[in-house]
């Protein structure tokens, strides 16, 4: 994959496994989305590397939060989630950045609920033009989203759903109330949008 990619490995490193021709790092994500915490681990190895760039590469990767993304540039590096399809024909893989999703956690003591707040193209030039033009803003790109409230071993268990239908056209940004437990979890959210995109973003949840 990092060879596809364009990118120099770089031997037995946990956390940056290449780099390419203008510096930027590479991380090759697994199956479980990364937390925030996970993320500043990435980005305090590309700082301590004298890197600028980060591009976190895989089959599923996550989508990244705004407080990761805001860290990250505090610290001085560039976060790009980058999507790798399946192997083609010829074995190589094809690639392309994930679109941005904002969201928020609101919160009522124990009792949460999620809130969709965008939903961005990194590259919407690229969209064909009969796309483009139904396209009036940001919730029109989505068909369906779900939250997992406790995400874990990578498996994504859609405890609340909300979709668009041929009839109802309406879709929900903002979930159910759900009241948890104390202690710290795992949030995650899974998206999908009329180009087929399947994306995630987790964060990190501590109830009291």
């Amino acid at each position: 994959m990092l060879a596809d990619y364009g990118a120099e490995p770089l031997g037995s490193d946990d956390t940056l496994h290449g780099r390419l021709a203008d510096g930027a790092f590479v991380h090759v994500c697994g199956l479980e989305p990364r937390d925030t915490d996970a993320v500043e681990a990435l980005v305090r190895a590309c700082v301590a590397a004298g890197g600028g760039e980060l591009h976190l590469l895989g089959w599923n990767v996550e989508v990244l939060d705004d407080q990761a993304e805001a860290k990250a540039l505090e610290a001085g590096v560039r976060l790009v989630p980058v999507a790798a399809s399946r192997p083609l024909s010829d074995g190589a893989f094809s690639f392309g950045e994930l679109p941005r999703v904002r969201f928020e956690l609101v919160r009522e003591g124990r009792k949460v609920a999620v809130r969709l707040s965008g939903y961005e193209l990194r590259q919407p030039e690229r969209l064909p033009a009969a796309v483009r033009d139904r396209i009036g803003d940001w919730t029109h790109y989505l068909d369906y989203w779900a939250v997992d409230w406790d995400h874990r071993d990578g498996v994504f268990a859609a405890a609340w759903t909300a979709s668009r239908s041929r009839k109802d056209r309406a879709l929900s940004l903002t979930s159910e109330q759900r009241e948890l437990p104390p202690g710290e979890r795992t949030v995650c959210l899974m998206i999908v949008d009329v180009l087929g995109n399947l994306v995630r973003v987790a964060t990190r949840l501590v109830v009291e």
